[in-house]
């Protein structure tokens, strides 16, 4: 198997996993669901890795949005000013060229 057939069963994983999630966090998964579910984590250790990564990245977004201010509202500035990171010799405004 070359490199590009490695990485596309990678993604095509990472794909079902993200699927799979939102299948069970997002509402009530039938009992076909939750059957075809544990048959596909219980297939592969690749599986239940991605899954578990996902999840796990899943959940950290989750408590991010607790920590946003209480009127809701976010100081455009913060989002734009490096002025402090350079005071700090933490670096200038990131390079999104090769984003």
């Amino acid at each position: 198997m070359n490199f590009s057939m490695r990485r596309t069963q990678a993604e095509l994983i990472d794909h079902s996993a993200a699927i799979w999630l939102i299948r069970l966090d997002c509402g009530s998964p039938s009992t076909d669901d939750r059957e075809n579910y544990d048959q596909w984590m219980a297939s592969s250790a690749r599986h239940r890795a991605a899954y578990r990564r996902l999840e796990k990245a899943w959940r950290q977004a989750d408590n991010l949005q607790r920590l946003r201010p209480l009127d809701g509202s976010i100081n455009p500035a913060l989002l734009t000013d490096y002025s402090l990171l350079r005071q700090f010799g933490i670096g200038g405004k990131p390079d999104r060229s090769s984003w």
